[in-house]
């Protein structure tokens, strides 16, 4: 029967005891380096859409302040005197709050206690979140401000006369987004 088999069945698999220690922790060794490879690959579109959604965020409250103050939104069925952004740092966080100045306080920026706080923003610094950077203010706190009564926009308490930049930038991987927030049309675009 043997004889028989032989010549219908090559002679390998009457031969073959298995796979070898050495052949086995090669392939595992393959697939270990591959799956690090694509672990790699998916951590750093983690960190790229980090900047996109800082951005996205960032660009949706810079147009709801305009719009709130271009159309002379009531806030609780108040009058305001307008509408703006407070950018600040606190322990190297990037840290924006967007406000309402009722129309008592008639100034152009933030002020604690009495204006009111719409939405608080805090993209907290870790190693894949971004860190924001804002051009052209000279300190920190730094206002986007816009009253609804006029078409002038104030940067830090003073009347705009050039773009505002603000930079997103993720510190671990250098990835940077700059948004430029034009002061004579009041519109913000990605540069």
């Amino acid at each position: 029967a043997k004889a028989l088999l032989r010549g219908i069945v090559p002679l390998f698999f009457y031969n073959m005891r298995g796979y070898t220690l050495i052949e086995l922790l090669i392939v595992i060794g393959v697939i270990a380096v591959l799956s690090t490879i694509v672990i790699f690959r998916f951590s750093s579109v983690d960190q790229y859409a980090a900047v996109n959604n800082a951005s996205a965020t960032i660009t949706h409250d810079i147009r709801q302040v305009v719009t709130n103050a271009e159309q002379g939104r009531l806030l609780n069925g108040v009058a305001v005197f307008g509408y703006g952004i407070h950018f600040l740092y606190q322990n190297n966080n990037a840290h924006y709050i967007l406000y309402a100045n009722p129309s008592n306080v008639s100034e152009m920026q933030f002020k604690d206690g009495e204006s009111s706080i719409i939405a608080d923003r805090d993209f907290v610094e870790t190693e894949s979140l971004p860190n924001i950077q804002i051009d052209k203010c000279d300190s920190t706190p730094c206002d986007l401000f816009l009253p609804t009564d006029q078409r002038t926009i104030f940067l830090g308490g003073i009347a705009a006369i050039q773009d505002l930049n603000l930079k997103i930038q993720n510190k671990k991987t250098k990835e940077e987004r700059t948004l430029v927030f034009d002061y004579q049309t009041s519109q913000v675009h990605e540069e």
